[in-house]
């Protein structure tokens, strides 16, 4: 159900940063997009007034320098969405379900390939679309959007392949983090700059 946000008269101070929000939609436990965004805190997230909303439990990540918002109904991420009129709206793995509109624009990170072998949502077109799956199951429709395709890779300098004894060759995802992120938010920072300057043009 696609859902509009209020836009308050009143948001929360930033501090002169543009505002980012990270809408997630799984605890942020454990997995390899938790620690994505941890990693992204970490790094970036001194460059924006960093959010992270999300449903599901707190877990033990940092997210340095972003502010957390766990265990949130769905009025509630709503709610507070509207709030904080973010200036970026990072939504991964959008759908149907958890659609939301938007008046700043949206980026979406795709991290499961299920979900680009079926038709993107239809509530908004993001300014852009991250995955690090490509293939020919891709729907078609998702090549309509703008749609960044970030082959996984290894940062060979840091993370070397291994052969032991008895094992087979051992590469494991962190091995490839490094690169796969921060190549992709090279990318992202620079498109979210163009956004927020054509925002900005467009106001004036």
């Amino acid at each position: 159900m696609t859902t509009e946000l209020p836009r308050l008269a009143t948001p929360w101070p930033r501090d002169g940063q543009p505002r980012l929000i990270h809408l997630v939609p799984w605890d942020l436990t454990v997995g390899g997009a938790q620690r994505m965004i941890d990693l992204w805190c970490a790094h970036e997230a001194q460059r924006w007034d960093a959010h992270i909303i999300t449903a599901g439990a707190r877990g033990p990540f940092a997210f340095q320098g972003a502010t957390v918002h766990s265990q949130l109904e769905r009025s509630k991420i709503l709610t507070l969405i509207g709030d904080l009129q973010p200036d970026l709206l990072v939504h991964h793995e959008p759908s149907d379900r958890n659609a939301i509109n938007s008046r700043c624009p949206q980026v979406w990170i795709l991290h499961c390939t299920n979900s680009l072998k079926q038709t993107p949502p239809g509530h908004a077109k993001p300014a852009m679309v991250f995955s690090n799956f490509d293939s020919e199951e891709i729907h078609p429709a998702w090549r309509q959007l703008s749609l960044q395709v970030l082959r996984p890779q290894i940062d060979a300098q840091t993370f070397h392949p291994a052969s032991q004894k008895h094992v087979g060759l051992i590469c494991g995802i962190v091995g490839r983090l490094r690169q796969i992120w921060f190549g992709k938010e090279a990318r992202f920072f620079q498109g979210a700059q163009e956004i927020q300057e054509g925002s900005r043009t467009a106001e004036d």
